[in-house]
């Protein structure tokens, strides 16, 4: 069993130097485990009981991870799909509301070895 949370924030800046930072609202997440020889698989959830910055607004995310290791080589993926930031400082639009932007996207991957 592991507990997890992921974090893919970004900083929009102008040319003034002014900036707003973003981050997604994601869950803390309660997983399972198993590995048989060199294939590891590894399963979490966001459960509501964990969870609870509905104000924050709703981040849509997938985070994948493969980690190969051959005899002499490591392979390593990773993909991330997010929608729908807030702003760090919480800009309020209504009172106790955070400032949500649920048009923001981030769409990386990546592959190494």
């Amino acid at each position: 069993m592991f507990t997890s949370q992921k974090y893919t924030d970004f900083t929009l800046k102008d040319k003034a130097t002014r900036s707003i930072h973003y981050y997604p609202n994601t869950t803390f997440n309660l997983g399972v485990g198993v590995t048989y020889n060199n294939f590891s698989l590894n399963l979490a959830y966001g459960f509501g009981f964990l969870n609870r910055d509905p104000e924050k607004g709703k981040t849509k995310y997938l985070d994948l991870q493969s980690h190969i290791y051959w005899r002499k080589w490591i392979t390593d993926f990773d993909g991330q799909l997010y929608k729908g930031y807030h702003h760090s400082k919480g800009l309020a639009t209504k009172a106790g509301k955070y400032y949500y932007r649920d048009d923001l996207k981030v769409a990386l991957f990546d592959i190494s070895q």
